[in-house]
């Protein structure tokens, strides 16, 4: 957890070399830049809040790679559009994408992730 460190900068590629992370806690912070692709290879994280800080770009195609991901906070950046392999994660119960700069639309493959 390293929310709330005024941390600055980009969040590192090498992040991706941390393949145990179950979950990982960047939110209120400085962060800019993009998301780096590596994060795909996180495939055991189920929590990821990145929330409030000043990433932008999309989400990476990689996300897809994320199957035991069960809650995503993306808001408050300037994520601009989410890619349809958001519905490759099957685990996501919680997706948290309000406020920012948000283009395009909200990919068909993220109404079948609700369930009542």
């Amino acid at each position: 957890i390293l929310y709330r460190n005024e941390m600055i900068g980009t969040i590192p590629s090498e992040l991706g070399l941390a393949t145990e992370f179950r979950s990982l806690d960047l939110q209120i912070n400085f962060l800019s830049g993009t998301i780096p692709t590596q994060i795909g290879l996180l495939t055991k994280m189920t929590s990821l809040n990145i929330c409030r800080n000043k990433l932008s770009g999309s989400l990476p195609l990689q996300f897809g790679n994320l199957i035991e991901l069960e809650t995503l906070a993306i808001n408050d950046n300037n994520i601009g559009t989410i890619s349809s392999e958001i519905g490759l994660l099957q685990s996501l119960w919680f997706l948290n994408w309000f406020s920012g700069d948000i283009g395009g639309s909200i990919p068909s493959e993220v109404g079948p992730m609700y369930s009542a």
